[in-house]
């Protein structure tokens, strides 16, 4: 569960980092003059190119490492986990092969030694990058149903021979509508403290012929 804990907070800062350049950090320098922007872009290309490849490697690395027999994953969040685990082994050569050379030439750039077409390749980097952020996301949600899938197996777990009773209970106010399953629940708690059986009132067709009798 720890692993599991680790692994949703450090895909979700860099899902976090990674939608913060797109969606706010590099719109804001495209409006700025061109000297200020070369600057400042040169520097955040040299500070996330020293920093994401540890940070994607040891996110693929814990995703990997809940894969293994220890954690006991159910069925379904293993395949969550692995889902979650295909997509970061696919990000990582993506982004040596697509976004990494073209940051590494953004590294080198002032605004007296800018090529012809930095225009072309900062937005190239952008699409790149914009598709890897999109990657990183559905590896986060993906990482996200696994913890839930494994918090309900343990709740479960720890409620003993009558959880699938109470699971069964719950499951069929689900499929009531909100306002039914809320009407069921009060009727039974009235039945309970007048120690009767419940049963239905005047008011039970207001709320919906499905909750009138049980």
């Amino acid at each position: 569960m720890t692993l599991q804990l680790i692994a949703i907070v450090l895909t979700g800062l860099m899902c976090g980092s990674e939608l913060n350049v797109a969606a706010f950090g590099h719109p804001i320098l495209n409006r700025q003059p061109m000297e200020a922007h070369v600057l400042v872009r040169a520097s955040l290309a040299a500070l996330l190119g020293r920093v994401m490849p540890f940070w994607m490697a040891a996110c693929t690395l814990l995703n990997l490492v809940l894969l293994l027999p220890f954690e006991h994953l159910s069925s379904q969040a293993w395949r969550l986990a692995a889902i979650a685990f295909a997509i970061q082994s696919l990000a990582v050569p993506f982004s040596l092969i697509a976004p990494v050379p073209i940051n590494n030439r953004i590294i080198k750039w002032t605004p007296k030694s800018l090529p012809d077409d930095w225009r072309a390749q900062e937005h190239m980097w952008d699409v790149y990058h914009l598709g890897q952020n999109g990657g990183a996301n559905r590896s986060l949600r993906s990482s996200c149903r696994k913890h839930r899938y494994a918090l309900n197996e343990l709740q479960l777990s720890d409620e003993g021979p009558d959880a699938p009773r109470r699971t069964r209970r719950g499951e069929a106010e689900r499929a009531q509508s909100p306002r039914a399953a809320r009407y069921e629940r009060l009727k039974a708690g009235s039945a309970r403290r007048i120690g009767s059986p419940a049963r239905p009132d005047i008011f039970s067709p207001l709320i919906g012929s499905d909750c009138a009798f049980y």
